[in-house]
């Protein structure tokens, strides 16, 4: 089994912010959902520099991050690459040069792509002087798998084992954080029907589960590295907004929407099993959002409690109040159009 070396859990004292607002951020993964939020939110409420690294400047987010007032760095080569050439190398240091913090939020679907991404920023920032690693984790708690155990989350266990062992060269930040409200919505997941109106489970239907929404992720990771810079310093960071099972998931659908949605069992864990193993021989890659939704079953991907909810009350406290499901739910078109 995989597990983190306990640190001290370091209760943050002061509430101004501990970073000069002449440093600067690197963020890698503005285009997707998490990271244009992340440097949305930077740039709007504070005046720190921020850094893009971008594949192209033409993308609509790219251009609003510009207007911003984000530098923009086009990369012509691939990063995920097992090994960077020198030339490559040498364009990310002069990118890094004079970073305080590095934030990587961008995923590749293909996990030894993603670890080989995520181990060149890293050696990019040693050998740049950074200060403060951010890895694309922004997942449920992987600390209980062992190697092996989820195709995705693979590549986090390496990276923070990576980072572990640089912590005295580059420190780090990881955020944990449950399963995205949006994502667990959207009808890709497989788990809600709208037209059908039911919830589909495995297990019991009565295991909680850890959820946040996008945008409440994004805000508290800027504010983790402007408010508690110092605090969260070789940190595994345990964030989310609620806990909830399927069966209440179905009874919060019925009350936003007026409708009656049916929570509809699949099976037990050993018939999650069978499917996930018949994904798996037909090459099918929805195999691995049912690797997640085991970790939600059998409770291994279950953040903290206590330190979950210690964060939730400090990130309400001096910054804002969380999304629940609830608010989310009355923000999905998916859910609320009609019949």
């Amino acid at each position: 089994m995989f597990n983190a070396t306990r640190m001290d859990f370091k209760t943050p004292t002061s509430t101004t912010n501990d970073m000069p607002t002449t440093d600067t951020f690197l963020l890698i993964g503005a285009g997707g959902k998490l990271g244009k939020r992340i440097a949305r939110h930077l740039l709007s409420n504070y005046k720190y520099n921020l850094r893009v690294l971008v594949r192209e400047c033409g993308d609509d987010i790219v251009k609003e991050l510009g207007d911003l007032g984000a530098h923009l760095f086009v990369v012509d080569f691939e990063l995920s690459q097992p090994q960077l050439d020198h030339a490559s190398q040498t364009f990310l240091a002069e990118v890094m040069k004079g970073v305080t913090v590095c934030i990587s939020a961008v995923h590749c679907e293909d996990p030894e792509k993603q670890y080989h991404l995520q181990r060149n920023l890293i050696t990019a920032a040693k050998q740049a002087k950074v200060k403060r690693f951010v890895p694309s984790d922004f997942s449920m708690n992987y600390f209980n798998l062992r190697l092996g155990e989820h195709y995705d989350l693979d590549s986090k266990i390496r990276t923070y084992m990576d980072l572990k062992n640089s912590k005295d060269e580059l420190e780090y930040t990881s955020i944990i954080c449950g399963s995205y409200m949006e994502e667990l919505l959207s009808p890709e997941m497989g788990i809600i029907d709208v037209d059908k109106q039911y919830v589909t489970y495995f297990g019991e239907g009565t295991e909680l589960f850890d959820v946040v929404s996008i945008d409440d992720v994004a805000i508290f990771t800027v504010e983790c590295l402007v408010r508690w810079f110092n605090a969260t310093a070789n940190q595994v960071i345990h964030f989310t907004c609620q806990d909830i099972t399927m069966f209440q998931l179905a009874q919060i659908l019925s009350e936003e929407t007026n409708r009656t949605f049916e929570p509809i069992s699949r099976g037990d864990i050993s018939q999650l099993n069978q499917f996930i193993n018949q994904l798996k021989l037909e090459n099918n890659k929805d195999f691995v959002q049912y690797q997640s939704l085991k970790l939600m079953v059998t409770q291994e991907g279950k953040l903290d409690n206590e330190k979950a909810q210690y964060w939730k009350n400090k990130f309400e406290q001096e910054v804002k109040k969380m999304n629940s499901i609830r608010h989310v739910i009355k923000q999905s078109k998916d859910i609320l159009t009609p019949l």
